[in-house]
């Protein structure tokens, strides 16, 4: 059991350099270029994940809600881009 466990925590580390690998390999994006390619980092998820992609992004985006202290309200069918930029602009940010 112990080793099961172990196996699945690191799993979460290869899956998130796999995600990466692809991206940067076939959509050309690194993890700093995120913030500036929202939209190419989305249509990469969704060549990998399909439609798995918005639980990813539903959690991207719950995530940085947290860190900036707001409420997640992200409106259903919104993009995460729509929502980063609505996010930006409630806050003054750029």
């Amino acid at each position: 059991m112990e080793a099961v466990d172990e196996a699945l925590t690191e799993f979460d580390i290869v899956v998130k350099r796999v995600v990466f690998f692809h991206l940067e390999k076939r959509h050309s994006i690194k993890l700093n270029d995120v913030p500036k390619k929202l939209e190419d980092f989305s249509n990469g998820l969704r060549d990998i994940f399909g439609i798995g992609a918005e639980v990813i992004e539903r959690r991207i985006g719950r995530k940085l809600a947290e860190k900036l202290g707001v409420e997640y309200d992200r409106e259903p069918g919104e993009s995460l881009a729509s929502y980063v930029e609505r996010l930006r602009s409630r806050l003054g940010r750029k």
